[in-house]
């Protein structure tokens, strides 16, 4: 917009309006602010042109470029020319910008390189972030997940999904200006976006989405902005396309854990705990926060029946959200392999019966707690419950792998291992053996 073409604008206004309204009469004009702005003076070299365009280009042609603009030019020697932009040219600035409109004007199809192009690429290491960033997005997409890209800026209808559970309200963002109501606020979460893309693609008739996003959140906290660096996953419809071998099976909540897991272990992230949680946008019985140390990094779980009747979708949709900049400073680059065991294992199993509060990260912490160097793994096999066992009560099946990477184990030292293991958690945890 030319800055000095104000008066001719409401010159214009002032006519079209008379001539809607042939009585109206013009009594005054009120001007406010800068009234003229100066053109600017830059000076254009040809040897520059030629150089960073790579051709060979004449006088003639650098003048009938500019004359073409409507820039006022003259050569001030053989070499360079003086040229006058007008005040509406914003975008010029400097010498760089007079050479893009000559190579645009002379056609970029006729540029041609004439050497060989070589590319060097830098030696300055990448930030550690961003390192973290793109392993967290190839291992994603190593599961089978599909990436997602979303806007930043979402609607009201949208961003009330996340509102007070688990984003307050006061840490929401509105955009003074939008350009729209429908992306008017600056995203708490992912899960709006991604949650978005599935109603779209349930709408066309594609129901199962196994999907992840990396991207910024935007928040407010103490009066300050503040911005982060989140994945997100969400899973909603069937495990995998049908297939005439196989019963068909939906996600459910140990999948979208599962998936938590595995990128634990493959970044080296150490310390993460999953405690019960009560955020409203989650079931009330299948959802958990993610604690590293004594910090929350994320939360997972099945996404309510009431958001999802906001939302007209009928299908479970299970939803993760981590904060990589909390994570990446833990991450810990792994081995690529490691020697397979040269010894055999032996296998030992317990039935603990304990009561329905405990919950099994405490039980495996107390497990933990008294672990021999002997046991290599612990694995959960079932939780049973029934009125036999008693109101509040369950059955929890473990099982302990013990192996020695140096020799062979004697029967003896593990049952040995094995009792006073038990003994030991048993007695911690307050239950009978």
């Amino acid at each position: 917009i030319d800055p000095n073409g104000f008066l001719e604008a409401a010159q214009l206004f002032w006519h079209l309006y008379h001539s809607q309204i042939p009585t109206a009469t013009l009594q005054a004009v009120a001007i406010s602010g800068r009234q003229a702005v100066p053109p600017k003076e830059f000076t254009c070299r040809r040897s520059r042109v030629q150089t960073i365009l790579g051709i060979e280009i004449s006088q003639h042609d650098v003048e009938e470029v500019f004359s073409k603009l409507g820039y006022p030019s003259n050569w001030v020697d053989g070499d360079t020319m003086a040229i006058t932009v007008p005040p509406y040219r914003h975008d010029v600035t400097e010498e760089i910008d007079l050479i893009e409109d000559v190579a645009k004007l002379i056609g970029l199809e006729s540029i041609r390189c004439k050497s060989h192009v070589s590319f060097f690429p830098s030696s300055l290491p990448d930030h550690p972030l961003y390192t973290c960033e793109h392993t967290f997005r190839r291992l994603l997409t190593s599961f089978g997940l599909q990436e997602f890209i979303t806007c930043d800026l979402i609607s009201p209808r949208l961003v009330a999904l996340v509102e007070n559970q688990p984003v307050a309200s006061h840490a929401i963002i509105k955009v003074m200006n939008p350009v729209s109501a429908e992306q008017s606020i600056l995203r708490p979460s992912l899960f709006p976006g991604l949650v978005d893309c599935l109603h779209r693609n349930i709408a066309h008739s594609e129901k199962s989405v196994a999907a992840f996003e990396i991207g910024s959140v935007h928040l407010r906290s103490e009066g300050k902005f503040t911005e982060r660096l989140v994945a997100g996953i969400l899973l909603s419809g069937k495990r995998a396309p049908h297939h005439f071998t196989d019963e068909e099976s939906e996600f459910d909540f140990y999948d979208i854990k599962g998936l938590l897991e595995e990128l634990e272990e493959k970044m080296g992230i150490g310390g993460l705990t999953i405690r019960p949680s009560s955020i409203g946008l989650f079931h009330d019985k299948r959802q958990a926060v993610v604690f590293l140390g004594g910090q929350q990094v994320g939360m997972l779980g099945e996404i309510h029946p009431r958001v999802r009747a906001s939302l007209d979708i009928q299908q479970r949709i299970y939803f993760l959200e981590l904060d990589i900049q909390d994570l990446f400073a833990q991450s810990t680059p792994l081995a690529s392999m490691k020697p397979l065991a040269q010894y055999p294992c032996i296998e030992r199993d317990w039935t603990v019966t304990v009561p329905e509060s405990l919950s099994y990260q405490e039980l495996l912490d107390t497990i933990t707690r008294f672990r021999p160097v002997s046991v290599e793994a612990i694995q959960l096999i079932s939780i049973f419950r029934h009125e036999r066992i008693g109101a509040g009560k369950k059955n929890v099946s473990l099982r302990f792998i013990f192996r020695d990477p140096t020799r062979t184990l004697e029967q003896e030292e593990v049952d040995e291992a094995f009792v006073k293991l038990v003994h030991n958690v048993s007695q911690s945890i307050g239950v009978t053996v």
